[in-house]
């Protein structure tokens, strides 16, 4: 009788706890449940690779925690913090050939005296939840490889945490013994697609995603790129007025526009192979209307996707293919853009040429190809009109030398070349080996 009670007993009040949530240190399912210090570190100490430690209660360690094995955390709405004041590199470090993945909602929080929240050395840490909140640096890799799915990254000191949230050793980042992959989560004033962590900027966002800047909250939120295709003109231009930032407009087929296209928002356009053309000419001074595509306030535009851009061949001797405006941007990876007088004009704001092949028509050879490339002349002397030529093959007119501005201008920044083929009579743009 006394043992059929004491079995009662037990079991209600293992009942009791479940239903109250009070368990100290539990494990039901393959789930470690922890609710105080020591049962968190050792439960961390004796985890096994198919278990799951969650936290029941914050907890506040006096010591730095080590990872040496497999660790799954969900900090499940719980804080983990250091309540020392001793200084060190990290709240956690993750050693050699071990390995940490972090979920749920919840924190993780260095002390004033941490220098990061997680350090990996040698093994490998995955965040899929949660929020990380460093102090020099949110997550730090010294060797090892770190991939996050999700979470919200913070830095104490702000002025760090634009730079460095995301940091490593610059040397093993370059020979592959470090690496940092983001696919998801929000970065607080700090832009995992252009890291400080190298020179020149380092990306950790993976291909098929993109960082987009949130303005009201003031984060970097990285979500995946959506495909649009469109097919028309009218398609074209009422994606452009709705278009998402993280959505690429890519061309389905050939398109031709009898209107300017205008950009005044962050655009990815993808020519996808394709050629957008003026069937007219779309020149018309008093409107401001002068190309095909003109960047305009607010808009940056990147293009790529080895298409063409290509003006009316017509009687005008105007019409660009691109322009630049009043502070607008335009980054140009590749494709193929055919004006009359310029292939691309920028008035004031800034124009980066990555590749690509630029032409005029054979019509406006009275030009002699002398603004295949070409500035306002006040702007690009007060340096409000920028274009810089990193790469790209243009029809006689050589844009470390270009004879559209007096006197002759150089496009190409230090650390690159500008080559003549006479067979071609195209000059080639690439960076010096």
């Amino acid at each position: 009788m006394k043992k059929e009670f004491m079995g009662l007993f037990i079991s209600f009040a293992l009942v009791a706890c479940a239903l109250l949530g009070v368990t100290v240190y539990g494990q039901t399912n393959k789930n470690v449940y922890v609710a105080t210090n020591e049962a968190f570190i050792d439960a961390v100490a004796n985890a096994k690779e198919d278990e799951t430690i969650i936290l029941q209660e914050d907890i506040e360690i006096d010591e730095n925690l080590d990872i040496t094995t497999t660790v799954t955390l969900d900090l499940n709405g719980k804080t983990l913090k250091n309540s020392s004041n001793e200084s060190s590199d990290a709240l956690i470090s993750i050693k050699e050939n071990a390995a940490l993945t972090i979920t749920g909602d919840g924190v993780i929080e260095a002390t004033e005296n941490e220098r990061n929240a997680i350090d990996i050395s040698g093994g490998s840490l995955t965040i899929d939840g949660g929020t990380v909140i460093g102090n020099e640096s949110a997550v730090f890799v010294n060797e090892g490889q770190v991939k996050i799915n999700g979470g919200v990254f913070k830095n104490a000191q702000i002025s760090r945490s634009i730079h460095y949230q995301l940091d490593g050793v610059e040397e093993n980042f370059a020979n592959g013994t470090a690496s940092i992959v983001v696919t998801g989560g929000s970065f607080q004033q700090f832009d995992p697609a252009g890291s400080y962590t190298d020179n020149p900027h380092r990306n950790f966002v993976a291909e098929g995603y993109k960082s987009v800047y949130n303005q009201e909250t003031g984060f970097y939120d990285v979500v995946a790129i959506v495909n649009v295709e469109v097919s028309t003109a009218a398609e074209l231009l009422d994606k452009i007025a709705h278009t998402k930032e993280n959505e690429i407009i890519v061309l389905k087929n050939d398109i031709e526009t009898q209107e300017n296209i205008n950009i005044n928002k962050t655009i990815t356009l993808n020519m996808n192979g394709k050629t957008l053309k003026a069937t007219q000419d779309l020149w018309n001074s008093a409107n401001r209307e002068w190309s095909v595509i003109s960047v305009q306030a607010g808009g940056n535009l990147t293009i790529t996707g080895n298409g063409t851009i290509e003006a009316s061949d017509g009687e005008s001797d105007e019409c660009y293919a691109l322009d630049v405006r009043d502070g607008g941007k335009l980054t140009i990876e590749n494709g193929t853009f055919i004006g009359n007088c310029s292939a691309l004009y920028v008035h004031t704001g800034e124009a980066t040429i990555l590749d690509g092949v630029f032409n005029i028509h054979d019509n406006n050879e009275a030009y002699d190809y002398a603004y295949l490339l070409n500035c306002r002349d006040a702007s690009l002397k007060d340096g409000t009109a920028k274009i810089f030529v990193k790469g790209g093959s243009f029809y006689k007119l050589n844009p470390a030398n270009s004879r559209s501005e007096n006197p002759l201008y150089n496009f190409v920044p230090t650390g690159y070349t500008s080559v003549y083929d006479d067979n071609t009579e195209f000059y080639h743009v690439s960076k010096l080996a």
